[in-house]
């Protein structure tokens, strides 16, 4: 074990500080971030989940284009395409929702070929009194190239537009709209 570090004994990992929310595995980085967001669970459900397409680029700053690419609502085996933009790099990306629990959770999985392309977020939703806490966990593949060797800064980067992606903008989109009222579902799609 290097000097300074802390020993993570569930993980068995002695590079894992003990409550970090990032991790390194083999290339693979996870990143987790939470937020209240102060409105009911079936509201930020409806906005995040039933409402990914039309309103992931009013908190995701990074991604220009969303576009849904199967027939049907919102759920899961829908698929997507998505254009993000970072600095002067765009990325293109299809992706698959997995594990579509209403007001509960639901998984983004990329649908690129190669393991170096991989990248999942699990969204997760649970009911706070009259607010939300809203959990993504994030995990990213840095096995090659320049994020291989620059995976710290990486990691860095990637850990600071999540937290302000859900920590800001997020909480910001949802809490600035009109609250729902108890007889009109569905309003903040």
């Amino acid at each position: 074990m290097r000097h300074g570090a802390q020993y993570c004994a569930p993980c068995d990992n002695p590079r894992r500080k003990v409550g970090a929310t990032t991790t390194r595995e083999y290339g693979m980085v996870k990143i987790s971030q939470s937020v209240t967001v102060a409105r009911p669970v079936e509201e930020v459900f409806r906005f995040v989940g039933d409402g990914f397409f039309e309103h992931g680029t009013k908190w995701n700053r990074s991604t220009v284009q969303l576009k849904k690419t199967s027939p049907g609502a919102v759920g899961n085996g829908a698929t997507g395409f998505e254009v993000r933009r970072n600095k002067d790099k765009t990325v293109e990306r299809h992706f698959a929702i997995r594990d579509w629990e209403r007001n509960k959770r639901f998984r983004i999985v990329s649908l690129e070929s190669t393991s170096t392309d991989h990248y999942e977020a699990t969204y997760h939703f649970e009911s706070m009194g009259s607010g939300t806490r809203v959990r993504v966990d994030l995990e990213l593949s840095m096995e090659t190239g320049i994020l291989k060797i620059m995976q710290p800064i990486a990691e860095r980067a990637a850990r600071k537009e999540l937290e302000n992606e859900i920590g800001t903008l997020l909480k910001r989109a949802i809490e600035s709209r009109a609250p729902e009222s108890a007889g009109k579902p569905g309003s903040l799609v």
